[in-house]
């Protein structure tokens, strides 16, 4: 018997860095005027895999209702708010001085973040963001504990939806395996991922003993690095002025998991994620209709205000 898709699918990630920037925001839910406090926190993660070291800016979104449902307190409320009293960040106090924080546990998981594009609200952009609800000061040298040591990981069971090799916008392989992969949710909620896998040996593997419908564990590094790329400008006439763009690589990399397709009691089956793509699907929908709307009512403001003014050299 295949796994019930009312039971959520294995997904931690635990995150360990210096802590470079921390905004946290005072907010009201829209329909009941509910206190909460949101807040994204952005640690810098230098690590090493795969034989090379990599640092990464990883942000994590946070969420906290300030009262329990018994009335009471919310620790994880009080542990957002102690960002802006008890810890240090890089960009307050240098690199050196800041704060050092693990974000670990079931509280830390990947989530699907879906929105509309700007430039074409028919376009549904798909990524993905770590979350979190709690978070603890790492006391002492990364250097002096492993538990300590800078790290970006994450261990989640996937269904394998799609598996094939990574090509560029000319159509060469890049000799890495690109893996799109299906997570259950909480609420019977399927998010879908990109995942990547460097390793040859890893691709073999998986190019043999994995296979689409399967479910699997996948375990792997966060990777959101970024670099600066200075080009000159490409102009017909006058000075050949440098410019400069940024980079930026928002990626999870497989890097070891499970040898074979998990046993059925831990498998989720075709027809019920097929039932669950066409839930996701819908809210898909949905946001290119909200997104639409919203376009409607800025060219009507901007039309409105436009007629309404004038410039002294009109007749």
């Amino acid at each position: 018997m295949s796994k019930s898709i009312e039971n959520q699918a294995q997904n931690y990630a635990t995150v360990v860095g210096t802590l470079l920037d921390a905004s946290v925001k005072e907010m009201e839910t829209k329909s009941d005027k509910r206190p909460f406090r949101a807040a994204t926190v952005t640690l810098r993660v230098n690590q090493a895999y795969g034989g090379k070291g990599e640092v990464s800016e990883i942000p994590i979104s946070m969420i906290a209702m300030k009262f329990k449902k018994d009335g009471t307190i919310n620790p994880a409320y009080e542990n957002l708010g102690a960002l802006k009293t008890d810890y240090q960040s890089a960009q307050q106090v240098g690199e050196a001085g800041a704060s050092r924080l693990r974000f670990s546990g079931k509280s830390v998981n990947l989530r699907e973040n879906m929105f509309a594009d700007s430039r074409n609200v028919e376009n549904v952009v798909s990524t993905w963001q770590v979350n979190a609800t709690f978070f603890n000061e790492v006391r002492g040298s990364g250097e002096t504990s492993v538990s300590n040591a800078d790290c970006a990981t994450f261990n989640v069971d996937i269904y394998l939806m799609s598996i094939a090799r990574e090509l560029t916008a000319e159509g060469e392989e890049t000799g890495r395996l690109k893996i799109r992969g299906g997570v259950v949710q909480y609420g019977s909620k399927l998010d879908c991922f990109d995942f990547f896998v460097e390793d040859p040996t890893a691709v073999d593997h998986i190019e043999r003993n994995w296979a689409i419908n399967d479910t699997v564990n996948a375990m792997g590094r966060i990777r959101h690095t970024s670099e600066t790329v200075t080009y000159e400008s490409e102009n017909t006439w006058g000075e050949a002025i440098p410019r400069t763009s940024t980079r930026t690589k928002h990626e999870l990399i497989i890097t070891q998991g499970s040898d074979f397709a998990l046993d059925d009691e831990k498998a989720y089956s075709p027809e019920d994620i097929k039932k669950l793509n066409a839930d996701r699907n819908q809210r898909k929908e949905q946001i290119k209709i909200d997104a639409r709307n919203k376009k409607q009512k800025k060219a009507v403001a901007a039309a409105t205000t436009s007629s309404a003014s004038g410039y002294e050299w009109e007749e």
